[in-house]
């Protein structure tokens, strides 16, 4: 498996969220103005959201979606906030991004444990899976499919 760059790899992450097997999407990464109609053209929303980090210094992140209340509930929430790790933050978060909330809650509890995926399918998750998830290995199914028409 090849590593996409950065083009492929915001491609990949508009078309999952365009076909709704993400709800939410962020990119934290800036964006030129081909790349933001390019997911305009998709059909998704954007909006820019800041954060700060723990330095005090303001960040911004592009959050998109195929739905305006998606952005909305979630910039309500984070826009202006810290970036952290607390367990409400990664649970809110992982709920808007579509994750597996038992993989959120294993996550919570014991971080990156030994969860049986190959380092291929893990590597193309936006979440870090669960042991035996059943929910995650829908999603790969689908996050497969969105990859080979990017690769």
């Amino acid at each position: 498996m090849r590593t996409l760059s950065f083009d492929e790899e915001l491609n990949y992450l508009a078309l999952l969220t365009a076909e709704g097997i993400k709800p939410l999407s962020r990119w934290e990464m800036g964006l030129d103005d081909a790349q933001l109609y390019s997911l305009k053209r998709l059909g998704l929303q954007v909006s820019a959201l800041a954060r700060s980090t723990e330095w005090e210094r303001l960040v911004t992140h592009t959050i998109f979606s195929r739905q305006q209340s998606e952005l909305e509930q979630h910039h309500a929430v984070f826009n202006g906030a810290p970036i952290s790790r607390d367990a409400s933050v990664v649970r809110k978060e992982g709920l808007d991004f579509g994750y597996p909330p038992c993989c959120v809650e294993a996550y919570i509890e014991k971080g990156y444990q030994s969860n049986g995926l190959t380092p291929q399918d893990q590597a193309i998750l936006f979440h870090w899976a669960c042991p035996d998830c059943d929910q995650t290995r829908y999603l790969l199914a689908e996050y497969w499919r969105i990859y080979y028409q990017i690769v």
